[in-house]
């Protein structure tokens, strides 16, 4: 019995299509002409392309495709280039549901961050993009990082915060049938796989 989430496929993509899609409601006044926009949650929408490959890897990868069983089975991603070589670092403060800023510690006191906007993280496999962060930490040896989306669960204090291989949980989206494969004289090709954010 497969228990989830698994890794990611056995080959790699050749192309990454990695989008954080706002679930928002707008409400605009017919008076005033004012806005309104209530925030409901944010999740990751991912799609990896295959070169057409051997019958070996295609045989891994459809697979891999059916434990996933639909939509029911999860799986681990890391975006392709990300991952920054910081160890150690953990939550200094609890982190509580709908918070658009983390504080992470584990600098040497005004030690460089490394950090940059568009860097990734992840906590217990939820991942966040850095929005902004700060060149070096303060006296204490904590960063405090603005991220997207916002937290939807809370992360205790001490939670490992993982900068050098940020992973997300993500299943396939409903109806995708996990035995696609067509071939030519030389290669067999798997077609696209389209996920969304486990949440």
């Amino acid at each position: 019995m497969t228990t989830y989430p698994i890794n990611p496929p056995p080959v790699v993509a050749s192309t990454e299509t990695l989008r954080l899609a706002h679930n928002q409601g707008i409400m605009i006044s017919p008076f005033s002409g004012n806005q309104v926009t209530v925030n409901n949650f944010a999740e990751w929408s991912l799609e990896l392309g295959f070169n057409p490959m051997s019958e070996a890897n295609a045989k891994a990868f459809t697979a891999w495709r059916a434990s996933l069983r639909g939509a029911t089975g999860t799986f681990l991603y890391q975006p392709h280039g990300s991952g920054k070589n910081l160890n150690g670092r953990t939550l200094a403060a609890t982190a509580f549901p709908y918070s658009q800023t983390i504080s992470v510690g584990g600098w040497a006191a005004g030690a460089a961050s490394q950090l940059v906007g568009g860097d990734y993280l992840s906590i217990n496999n939820t991942l966040f993009q850095i929005i902004t962060a700060p060149a070096v930490a303060d006296g204490n040896g904590r960063v405090l990082i603005e991220v997207s989306p916002n937290t939807r669960t809370q992360f205790a204090t001490g939670s490992s915060v993982n900068f050098s291989s940020p992973k997300g949980r993500f299943r396939l989206i409903e109806g995708q049938d996990g035995a696609g494969i067509s071939r030519d004289a030389d290669t067999v090709s798997v077609g696209t796989l389209s996920a969304r954010e486990a949440l």
